[in-house]
């Protein structure tokens, strides 16, 4: 029986993941933070699994990109670039570095302002109608607590 929480909103999220959780993390020397939760806990996975694919208009929580860039060593000024896929309940990777060739596909990129951007995927066409400016996957900066944060900063 899968349990539920209603004190865990969007604005504290963050106090309930943990990361790099140890005895899950076995490429201790790769670029990579592991963000996991109790996806047991159905407000806690639901807002987790938005954070990890967000659709057009979901706000985020996305504090533990705090953490991302802390373990990246990322400064004002730079960009990180980031990848994130689950292979399971419960967590997600963040593979991350400063040069875009080395990720490939994006889905996060920290800007040199500190803000975030986000891929989303547009589900309905590929890259053939790029002339009319539609596109696959397009960047944006998220609403987000923690963009809300960086604005609130400048």
């Amino acid at each position: 029986m899968k349990m539920t929480s209603t004190n865990i909103t969007i604005e504290n999220l963050h106090t309930h993941i943990k990361y790099d959780v140890d005895e899950w993390v076995h490429e201790t020397d790769k670029k990579v933070l592991m963000v996991s939760w109790d996806y047991e806990n159905d407000d806690l996975d639901n807002l987790m699994t938005t954070e990890l694919r967000p659709e057009l208009n979901d706000k985020l929580n996305m504090i533990w990109v705090n953490k991302l860039i802390e373990k990246s060593g990322w400064i004002k000024g730079e960009k990180l670039y980031a990848y994130l896929k689950s292979n399971a309940d419960g967590y997600f990777n963040v593979w991350y570095s400063k040069i875009k060739e080395e990720i490939g596909l994006a889905h996060l990129i920290i800007e040199p302002t500190g803000y975030v951007s986000r891929a989303y995927f547009n589900n309905y066409t590929t890259d053939q109608y790029k002339e009319d400016n539609i596109q696959y996957v397009f960047f944006m900066r998220t609403e987000s607590i923690y963009n809300d944060i960086i604005c609130e900063d400048k």
